[in-house]
Formats: C-alpha cells, structure tokens, sequence
C-alpha cells in the first residue's frame, strides 16, 4: 500500500486551478474576508503559538470560495497539513484557488468541472506529499467521506475523525451510522447553533438573491415566488424574496414547520396547486425529486427555477433536458429551455446551488461562525485521540460551551454588549454570574430534542453474546417519561449490595448533563460508579456497578434482557412491565445470580417461569357485538376528528389566622373529561399514585417512596373497572361521550403554605368585609381595580394577574357613622378567589394517557392542570 501511495505523490500534481495567475486577486479578496471572519482569526490568535493541529494530516472537500480560503490558512496556521477539493463543480471562485495553490497548499478544483473531473480532483487529496495518507476529513456534502468508506476503505484505520458541514452530509452520516457502516467518529457541525441559525438562516437571506438576480437581472418585487421547504434554509430564502417584495408561497411535508410558515403570512400549499402561478422556484429541502416533469409543464413563461440544497437531485434536469424541445445557454450557469408547450424555463446553475455557482456565496461574516466550528470540530477529534475523552465511532455535536465561545468571538464586531446577571438575579434563576446565557434556558430543549434525535439515531447494534462472565452489582429498569422529562424507577435489583440504591437517582441528571456537553455513550462514568444502559421504547435498562467490566459485554446482556422480556410479554414497555411485577422479578433472579450470568434464553427460562400462575384478573373489554352492555355508551359514535381533553382541578380550602397561621388547609380535586372519539374505545390513565411508587421501592427492596401523591376518598365514574384499579392502580375505562367528570379525590394536607414562589394567579378577587353602615368609599391601589358591593358589604379588590413573590397595597377610605354596630357584628373573614394554570397543588400529574380502539384510528389526547380556591379564607381577628 505505501509503494501505491508513494506513487500516487509522485503522479498526481502539486495543484490543479483554472489559472494560477488570478492568485494576486484572491490574496486581495482574501484580506478584505479576512476582516470580516474575526472568528477564524480568533483561532489563529489562540491557537496559532501551540499548533495543535501539528501531524494532521486533513482533506478537506468544500466550495472552494473566498471564504474558505481563509479556513484553510487558518488550519495551516494551527500546524495541520491541508489539500483541498470543493464539494461542487459549480462553485469554485477561481481566483480564490489560485490564491491559495501559490502559498503551497495542493488545491484541485476550478469553476465548470464535469462530474469525472470533480472525483478526480477529491482523490487527489487523499495522498500526501510524502505518500502518507489522510488522517482527517473535512467534509460538506458527504462526498469526501463517501468516497473513502466505498473505494478507498484501506484509509479508515489511520482516519481520526470527520466533521460535516451542511445538512445533507450530516443525513448521510446519520444513515451509514444506522447500517453499521460509519467506521470513524463524525461530529455534526452543521447541527451547532451558531451555523444552522446563522449560515443556514441569516447567510442565503443575502445570498440567494444575490444569485437569482445576478443570473437573470429580474425584479422580485411582485413576482410570485415559491419555496419548498421550510427549514432554517427555507425560512431564511423565504424571508430575503418576501423582504424584495415577492408574494411568497411555501411547500412542506412537516406540519410544524408549515404553521410557522402560515403564522409568519405565507400561503402553505402544494407545488401542483402552486406551480401555475409561480415566477420563481427555489428548492432547499436536500431531497429529491422536488420538482418533476409535471410541475416544469404548468409553469408560466420564463419561470426561473434554481436551488439551495446541497445536491442536484432536488430538480429532474434530466427530465428536463430529454423533453425540453430546445435548450439555449444564455451565458454560464443560465439556461433557457422551450417547453412543448411553448412556454420557456429559466434554469440556473444547471439545478445546483445557485448562491454559489451564480453568485459568491454567503457573506464572510456568517461563514465565520461556521468556519470557526470546523476549526474547534477538528481541534476536538484531532487532540483527544488516544486521551480517556477519545472519540468513538459515532455521530457528535460539539458541546455547548464551544458553540457559546463561536458566539462570543463575533459579537465584539458588531458591537454587542452583553447584560451581566446581578447576584439577585442569578439567585433567583438558579445560574452562574459569570455566563451570559443562563443554562437552563436551553434545558428544555437539550432534554426533549437532543435526547430524542440522539437516542432513535445513535442506536448502540445487537447483542453479540448471550451468556457473559462478568460481575454487575445492580440491574435496574428505569421509566422515562418524556413529555415532563421526568424519571421514576418501575423495578429494581440490587445483586451484591456493594452499589447504595442512591445510584439510581444520580443516572438521569448524569445522562442530561452528557447530552448537553454533546457526549453521547452508553457508558457514563461518576466517580467510582458505571452506568451502562440501553434504551427500549420508553424504558431505560440500566446496569451499575463499580467494577472494571466489560462495557460490550454488560450491553449485551441489556439487551438480551429486552429479548427474553420481549418473549414473555410481547411488548415491553411500561404498562407490561407494571403488570408482570411478579414474573420479572423471578427473571432477574434466575437469570442472574451474585451478579453473574446465568441463563438467558427464553426457551429454557419458559419451561419454568410462567406467567399463568401470576396474571391478573381483570374484567376484559366489552366486544363490538355486546357493547349495549355499557349503558352509558351508545354504539355507532363517529367523529373526523378524534380528541380527549383531560382536566385535573383542584380546589384549596384553607383558614388561617390575623397572623398568618394556617389553621385547616385539603385539597379537593376532580379529574373531568370531554371525549371526542369514534367506535368503542378504551382508555387507560395513569397517575402518579403513591401506592405505584411504594410496591417499586417495595420491589427494590429500598425505603424510597418516590414523588408519588397518597389519594383519599377516591370516587369514580360507573365507567372505571375498579378491579383493575385495586390490582394496580391503573384506571382503565370505555368513557361516555361528551363531557364528564372521571373521578374526584381529597387530600388532607400539613398546613403550610401550598403555592411555589414562581406561581402565578389569575383572575384574583379578594373580598374584604366592612361593617353594614360604610358610607362614601374611597379607594387606591397599586394594581388592579377596587369596588364596593353593598349587598356583599364588603370591598372586591380584582387583579388580573398576581406573579408570586409580589406584595401589593390598596387603601380604602370610608365613613363610620357608628362603631357599636362593629362590635355587634363582628368581623367576618376575607376571602380570596384566584386561579392557578399549569400547576396543581397536590402534586398529581398524568404520567400517560393511552387511547385504544379496535380501527387504530390516531387520536389526540390533551391535558390540562388547574388550581383554584374553594373555601379561602384569612381572619381579621
């Protein structure tokens, strides 16, 4: 292999550029971009002394611009060896080439290379100088990597890591990972913040009319343009052709996506219904075959088509070109076709990217923000070989703190100052002083998207031995509720009690603080302990220990695990799991035994452990023919869309003293429904019940109860199957149609305060009495409205909404004309009205709510959390 590379050195030449002699005009372009990219040159200052690039050896494939002449100096500059293909054959600026193929670094790409020329010139960055080959890709599209895992594999084990840059490479990476046939870690650049809110967004705002009107000289004021998709590309477009004056319309297939589009005015419909209406056609969806023969037809005359998306697939030019009747080049990059039908299209860029093959491209300073994450990508895959942080073979995104520097880097050349938390405040939110963004405000999103996205798409491969010699000191199985993202242990096993139960809260705040550094292993290290861990469905499998064992092994066995339970109870999630309590528990101890393995195989383990002797009894779901069994439902109940709305409200009843003393304080509360649902439907609900909790510490053989709520006087509809909710507290039901209330409960709590500090009440009344003879009321408060009821006499002090934490004070002033009838009267309480969304006093929370029909139909379930007063009262005396 090494007489072939050393051949391949000596063979190919040192550059391949359209003309060298355009480099004194690139240097020149390339100082002005210079200015204009202070993230790079931050790089270059930080890092330039230390080369920690020093014996890298990285081939880069991406449009060879301006731009990205100034990345690839900068990888020089931090000691890397670079050579250099672009990743389009139309968008080279050949002067940017021949710039930098003078200062020795082998660039192989000019502006029009045919598609064997454009594979040509990536092979040739493969092989160094010194007949070395790569050990870093750099890569925007997927080609590059493509090309080294299908023709040139022999590479791959000397190959460190790859960082992608757009969209559609990062979908390619996420594909080979899911076949197994990703062989080098790949960390996602173009999934950072600071490129797909601002490269993607901000820079086609300005580049793709550049494009369209420097190919074509055309007005957009007026013109009806389309876009399909409504990404962050799709935003960015729509925004720059509606800001020119265009009438936009938008095409997409994810509904969320389109109400944001129809939220920001667009009209959202489909390319056939738009297409006879439509100037401008421009694609940024990365797939394929967006617009086809059909559409090209029902275009109007001189309708311009062209794309954004990283390939040429997203327009059938081959369609074009063998049905068009005549095809005329009106300059480079701008073709005219006449169509049967007489009309003619506009086509740009031959169906490529038309900011770069009609136009230069993004602006430097947006290309910056990426640019710059390439650079920290390469440094983290590059420095961490061979160190305890390694990359393993993966799909990553570069941690959060990294993405926050590429922000900071830019904003001192626009200007921006940044407001400093006071401590107060930062008392208050729960964060740091010394960050300008709170932490928590990205929480949220890094535990439900990035969770999700890494978890379905970084699937960890089959078990590959079933019968292991290991030892593992607990085996648990978690329950992750992901609408709240909240975690609560359904069963547990503790093998050799050398691991203290405590492990097991500690697995779910380690998992999210990974995820956020962009870490995402199967394996997470704290201290002394191991957490191993899988994830089936919306369980976790999790195993702990303190010992040195064998990660692929201790994975193997999860898995095997989710095989046998799979056997047994067909689908394991966490309705099964809470139904065999009996039958896992003999699982887990036969088929481990002091934390060693025993047998796993669920043909041998069913001889012996069955599930006849421990099923529950439970009255089975009337069938179709005899549903006038269930008087309280009609058969035949049809509706186009099928919905349930679920409202818990809770009433607080509470009495304090003059001082402030909470004297009687329960909470009354009800769980009412409106079903909307065709056929005969079951439901089943799920609480976070307190009896739930305490049989899966009972189970754990653990003290901890969980955060579960102790339900008093449970009163149900006729419609619960109450065996079911005795055996397990589960309330399943065929509902009534409409509204109705499902149950009501009472809790009896310590008297205290019931509300959080953060909580916020509506509609607040407070109804303060005043002796019978008042005379000429006068009033002043801080906030809200104050009247005077004489049939109440009392004064009604309304306020809209009350933040907690507030104090706020109104004044009255009024005539006595006697104070014996005071004394007489006495003095009745002040009661509060008020309203509490979002939250419920108790505590209760629905953890699922499961719709079941014999049709399959899709149905939406909604759920609400209400508190509200019932009797509310403060004594004056």
């Amino acid at each position: 292999v090494q007489v072939k590379n050393d051949t391949m050195a000596a063979s190919k030449p040192a550059y391949k550029v359209a003309d060298i002699g355009l480099a004194d005009f690139g240097r020149k372009e390339i100082i002005i971009a210079e200015n204009e990219m202070p993230g790079l040159m931050a790089m270059r200052a930080k890092y330039g002394p230390t080369k920690p690039l020093k014996g890298a050896r990285i081939a880069g494939c991406l449009h060879m611009t301006i731009q990205t002449a100034v990345l690839i100096e900068t990888l020089v500059e931090l000691g890397a060896e670079v050579q250099w293909s672009s990743c389009n054959i139309f968008s080279t600026q050949d002067h940017a080439a021949a710039a930098i193929a003078a200062t020795g670094v082998p660039v192989y790409a000019w502006k029009g290379e045919t598609d064997e020329e454009y594979e040509w010139c990536i092979e040739q960055t493969l092989i160094f100088k010194d007949g070395q080959p790569l050990n870093m890709i750099l890569d925007d599209g997927g080609d590059l990597t493509n090309l080294v895992h299908q023709k040139y594999p022999q590479y791959l084990d000397g190959i460190r890591g790859l960082s992608e840059e757009t969209t559609t490479g990062v979908h390619n990476l996420a594909k080979m990972l899911e076949k197994g046939e990703l062989k080098v870690p790949a960390i996602n650049v173009n999934d950072s913040v600071t490129k797909s809110k601002f490269d993607n967004l901000y820079g086609i705002r300005e580049s793709l009319p550049d494009g369209i009107k420097r190919a074509t000289d055309v007005m957009l004021a007026g013109k009806v343009s389309v876009v399909c998709g409504y990404g962050d590309v799709g935003k960015g477009s729509a925004a720059s052709l509606k800001a020119f004056g265009s009438r936009v319309i938008i095409t997409e297939i994810d509904p969320i996506n389109a109400l944001q589009a129809a939220m920001e005015g667009y009209e959202v419909t489909t390319l056939d219904e738009a297409a006879p209406r439509a100037n401008i056609v421009v694609t940024t969806t990365g797939c394929k075959d967006i617009v086809v023969g059909r559409h090209m037809e029902m275009l109007p005359e001189d309708a311009i088509v062209c794309n954004v998306g990283h390939f040429d697939c997203e327009i059938d030019v081959k369609w074009l070109n063998e049905n068009a009747v005549s095809k005329e080049v009106v300059k480079p990059q701008v073709d005219r076709y006449l169509m049967k039908n007489g009309r003619h299209i506009i086509l740009l860029a031959e169906g490529r990217l038309v900011n770069l093959g009609c136009a230069t491209g993004h602006p430097s300073f947006v290309m910056s923000n990426s640019f710059t994450n390439q650079v920290l990508a390469q440094i983290e895959l590059w420095t961490k070989h061979g160190t305890p942080d390694e990359y393993k073979v993966g799909l990553y995104v570069l941690p959060k703190k990294l993405d926050e520097e590429v922000a900071r880097l830019h904003l001192d050349q626009l200007g921006v100052k940044l407001t400093k938390l006071t401590k107060d405040q930062s008392e208050y939110l729960g964060v740091s002083t010394t960050r300008g963004t709170p932490d928590f405000c990205l929480l949220k999103q890094n535990v439900l998207f990035r969770h999700l996205y890494s978890r379905l798409k970084g699937k960890y491969g089959p078990p590959v031995c079933p019968f292991l010699d290991i030892t593992i000191a607990l085996a648990a199985l978690f329950y992750l509720a992901v609408y709240w993202c909240e975690l609560a242990v359904i069963v547990s096993r503790n093998y050799r009690g050398d691991v203290e139960m405590s492990c097991i809260e500690r697995f779910m705040p380690l998992l999210v603080e990974k995820e956020d550094e962009g870490v995402h292993s199967p394996v997470i290290q704290s201290g002394d302990i191991s957490y191993t861990f899988i994830k089936h469905m919306n369980l976790y499998l999790v195993s702990i220990s303190k010992k040195n064992m064998n990660a692929a092994l201790v994975l193997s066995y999860l898995y095997k695990c989710v095989e046998v339970f799979c056997e047994y109870f067909k689908d394991l999630e966490e309705e099964s799991v809470r139904d065999n309590f009996v039958v896992i528990y003999e699982l887990f101890d036969e088929m481990m035994d002091f934390g060693y393995p025993q047998t796993t195989e669920s043909r041998i383990l069913q001889e012996y452990i069955t599930q006849e002797g421990h099923r529950l009894e439970i009255a089975p779901r009337p069938p179709m023919a005899v549903t006038n069994a269930v008087s309280w439902r009609s058969d035949g109940i049809k509706y186009r869309k099928n919905e349930v709305f679920l409202d818990v409200i809770e009433s607080v009843n509470m009495l304090a003293n003059a001082s402030g003393t909470v004297l009687r304080s329960e909470i009354i509360g009800s769980i009412r429904m409106r079903v909307v649902l065709s056929g005969m439907p079951e439901l089943r609900l799920g609480l976070n019940d307190k009896v739930i909790f305490e049989q899966a510490s009972a189970g754990a053989r653990s003290g901890r109860s969980g955060k579960g709520v102790e339900l008093e006087d449970v009163k149900f509809h006729q419609c619960v199957r109450l065996s079911r909710f005795e055996a397990e507290r589960t309330i399943s039901f065929i509902p009534p149609d409409g509204e109705f209330e499902l149950m009501s409960y009472r809790l009896t709590t310590q008297a205290k305060s019931q509300f959080k500090r953060q909580s916020i009440a509506n509609h607040v009344e407070v109804i303060i009495p005043v002796p019978s003879d008042a005379d000429s009321p006068k009033f002043k408060s801080s906030v809200g409205s104050v009247k005077y009821v004489p049939e109440l006499n009392a004064f009604v002090w309304t306020i809209r909404s009350f933040p907690g934490g507030r104090e706020y004070l109104m004044r009255a002033h009024f005539s006595l004309p006697s104070i014996v009838s005071e004394e007489a009267e006495g003095k009745p309480p002040i009661q509060v009205k008020f309203e509490i969304p979002y939250y419920t006093t108790s505590g209760l929370q629905v953890r699922y709510l499961k719709i079941i029909e014999k049709s399959g139909y899709q149905a939406m379930p909604w759920v609400r959390y209400v508190t509200q007063n019932g009797d509310y009262q403060l004594r004056m005396t």
